[in-house]
């Protein structure tokens, strides 16, 4: 099930209102739940903030495991699973937006095993190929997959050659 809204700055006024609609949607019941999953970062520290508070609440409630999932390896995780053939890429880099010319990114090989640690990195050009070339000693990929906010701002950026 999926909820969104076009509301910002009002997390914590909706977020227990979507969850419930979600639940519903899906047909679970809450109580069904076998523990519940936050994003630990990178991203928002407030938005960050109020889902750990929420989800904290229906895991106390509940009596049910709290787990923490990293934000970028589950975009690489999603975007290796959302299709066939998308499992070939050489490279998986998930990324977000971090305002201005920035993004907060990191790789991940095929296995989706890291390659480097979560890291900004200011978009001007080639910095992204600059990036790839330093931290995996290759600049030559047949398929790197980008995702997450982040990859919309890097292709508007036009981040690689040819672009």
């Amino acid at each position: 099930a999926l909820v969104e809204s076009p509301e910002t700055l009002s997390h914590a006024a909706i977020l227990t209102l979507h969850i419930q609609d979600c639940m519903h949607q899906a047909g679970i019941p809450i109580a069904a739940l076998d523990a519940v999953a936050i994003s630990k970062g990178p991203g928002s520290y407030t938005a960050l903030r109020v889902g750990a508070s929420v989800a904290k609440g229906i895991c106390y409630a509940l009596d049910k495991p709290l787990l923490a999932v990293d934000t970028l390896h589950a975009l690489a995780w999603a975007s290796k699973n959302a299709e066939t053939g998308v499992t070939a890429a050489d490279l998986f880099a998930p990324m977000l937006d971090a305002r201005r010319q920035e993004i907060w990114l990191t790789l991940y090989d095929h296995q989706l095993q890291e390659i480097c640690p979560a890291q900004p990195l200011v978009l001007e050009n080639n910095s992204f190929e600059n990036f790839i070339q330093e931290k995996t000693g290759s600049s030559t990929f047949k398929r790197i997959i980008l995702s997450g906010n982040g990859a919309d701002k890097a292709g508007s950026a036009q981040i690689l050659k040819g672009t």
